[in-house]
């Protein structure tokens, strides 16, 4: 009995030996997957970075580009309106003596010399009723003195 407890305990224990052995091997198979993992998790990290940077310059350049092509746009949008503006709406009013004679002009060109002459004409206007005032002002003064001496 004791014998045949003995050969199952061998072989029990050259079972557990192999068991410890495929043991052994899955965790350095499994230890050696781990450190792949590892491996490809730095490398995806780095690629995600790398992606990280290209899309900030890609964000960075198309609104750079849209900026300018923008800015493209109105510029010849402007232009193409501004070449238009002699043959679509020429200036025409009649010219009264004194006033600026804006035939033909561009608008804006019309625009600031009537601006110019309306500003010129509220000056004056207001320069002669300042002078208006301060005659009204001396005639009753006069009035005054005149009906303090009985006139």
């Amino acid at each position: 009995a004791l014998e045949a407890s003995e050969v199952e305990s061998k072989a029990q224990l050259s079972r557990l030996g192999m068991s410890n052995e495929a043991f052994k091997r899955d965790s350095v198979t499994a230890n050696t997957k781990i450190q792949a993992l590892k491996a490809s998790e730095v490398e995806s990290k780095a690629q995600f970075s790398c992606l990280e940077i290209s899309n900030e310059a890609l964000k960075r350049d198309s609104v750079a580009n849209f900026n300018r092509t923008f800015d493209d746009l109105a510029a010849a949008y402007n232009a193409e309106i501004e070449a238009g503006l002699p043959e679509t709406c020429p200036l025409q009013r009649e010219t009264v003596l004194g006033q600026a004679d804006i035939t033909g002009m561009k608008l804006a060109e019309g625009t600031k010399i009537i601006v110019e002459q309306v500003a010129t004409q509220f000056k004056s206007m207001n320069d002669q009723l300042r002078y208006q005032k301060h005659q009204l002002s001396e005639l009753k003064s006069t009035k005054e003195q005149l009906a303090r001496q009985g006139c």
